[in-house]
């Protein structure tokens, strides 16, 4: 096409002359040729001579020179010059209204979209958001669906970007109204998401979780979106737990896991059983979310992902504890815990030192105990967090004393209490401090006797 649209330049130059309007016509249709490509900076030198030709030959006042100003502009937006795109898009409204005075036709509505997607890429929020409303007043004013359901989509994604969550459930649901009436099945399974994710943050749970039924529901008619489908059964997973409804959550993360599987997405196979799990804890299945926590610790590695890995070792053992299981549940926090050492994860390693310690105590095994304390303190230590740091420290003091080495009990609550006493008051928890200088005072008072 290319070659033709060259070839037709010649001749046209020769018949017409370079500076006729049907002369930038080939020029411009060159310029779709390479945008369409991809290759939108070969696009530009052509678009320019075609804006600059129509210009001379047309005016400032003719529709077919806004249009080129538009063009113009979305292509610098592409090229991710965007303050001369916007330059473009106002020049092309100024066009427009001088063209089309009584506001019958809809080009101003289609640029101030693209300006308003302009000003979205440049994190100007506000202006994005104005250039929309403008659209979205044109749409209703000329009873344009297509374009309306556009601009309120957009709209609503900025309103969020801003933080203004109530408007921008109204947008989505003025836009997912819209698509709901067609056959665009993608954007409405987006819009119905979007909106889903909005009605969240206004703590609309319930009407979240039917946005994203809907919003399912649309991706499979769509098809070929498996992965999507998947995305959003996690989502309206999360919602139904912010509902309360934890069966219902439980299905959607078991059909999220399963739809991940299918495609061996194993970081979303993880985290939907891992969500899985954690529901399930919520209604004491302890044993049920001993399996998921155990599931999403394998999906993790098979998605290389190390540390998270390490984790649901460490979310597997809490769960074996729930269940009573001290004895496997020390072995989980111990495998965690070795994972983490190698991976000197400081972070990993202080929880879960302290989980393996809890665990070791309920089963007896207080010298042990201690040691995973100590080593919980310290790698609270190294991130600054002297308040666990003082509380490992007692619960190691209290493990010597239930061993019955009281010399080494009488250290470690010294060494408790000064941690605590170098905590501001504000930060202080009263309870820890209390418990060492009790259990120090029982210790010592016993010797005197």
């Amino acid at each position: 096409a290319i070659e033709v649209l060259i070839e037709l330049q010649t001749i046209e130059r020769d018949v017409i002359g370079e500076e006729h309007p049907f002369f930038a016509n080939t020029w411009l249709h060159l310029a779709d040729c390479y945008r369409k490509m991809g290759d939108h900076e070969k696009a530009r030198v052509p678009l320019e001579t075609g804006l600059r030709i129509r210009r001379a030959a047309l005016g400032d006042e003719h529709p077919d020179t806004g249009r080129t100003e538009d063009w113009m502009g979305s292509l610098l937006d592409a090229l991710e010059e965007r303050d001369a795109a916007l330059q473009h898009f106002e020049q092309a409204l100024k066009i427009f209204a001088a063209a089309d005075p009584t506001g019958e036709r809809d080009w101003d509505a289609w640029t101030l979209i693209r300006l308003g997607d302009c000003h979205g890429e440049m994190k100007a929020f506000e202006q994005a958001v104005a250039a929309y409303e403008k659209a979205s007043v044109r749409f209703r004013k000329l009873e344009n669906k297509a374009g309306l359901r556009w601009s309120e989509s957009q709209r609503g994604l900025r309103l969020r970007d801003l933080g203004r969550h109530e408007e921008a459930v109204a947008a989505l649901e003025t836009a997912t109204e819209l698509y709901a009436e067609t056959d665009y099945h993608w954007f409405a399974a987006k819009n119905f998401r979007d909106l889903g994710e909005s009605l969240r943050k206004i703590q609309k749970p319930v009407h979240a979780a039917d946005a994203f039924r809907k919003s399912i529901h649309h991706y499979q008619q769509y098809g070929n979106e498996a992965e999507k489908v998947a995305s959003t059964q996690s989502l309206m997973g999360d919602a139904l737990v912010a509902a309360g409804l934890f069966q219902l959550a439980q299905e959607a993360y078991t059909e999220s896991s399963a739809g991940y599987r299918a495609l061996k997405n194993h970081s979303g196979e993880a985290w939907s059983e891992f969500a899985l799990g954690k529901t399930l804890q919520r209604v004491s299945r302890h044993y049920a979310a001993v399996d998921r926590f155990w599931n999403s610790h394998e999906a993790f590695e098979r998605a290389g992902q190390d540390v998270d890995a390490a984790w649901l070792l460490d979310w597997h053992g809490l769960s074996l504890r729930k269940g009573r299981d001290n004895e496997n549940a020390a072995a989980s926090h111990r495998d965690g815990l070795g994972r983490f050492r190698k991976l000197k994860h400081s972070s990993g390693i202080s929880a879960t030192a302290r989980h393996l310690g809890d665990a070791l105590t309920s089963l007896g095994e207080y010298v042990e105990a201690a040691a995973s304390y100590h080593e919980a303190a310290e790698a609270y230590r190294e991130r600054s967090l002297s308040l666990d740091v003082a509380d490992c420290l007692r619960l190691k003091a209290s493990c010597f004393q239930k061993s019955g080495d009281e010399t080494n009990a009488i250290i470690g609550y010294k060494e408790a209490l000064t941690e605590y006493f170098s905590i501001s008051r504000k930060d202080l928890r009263a309870g820890g401090a209390s418990l060492a200088a009790y259990e120090l005072g029982r210790i010592l008072y016993d010797e005197k006797m």
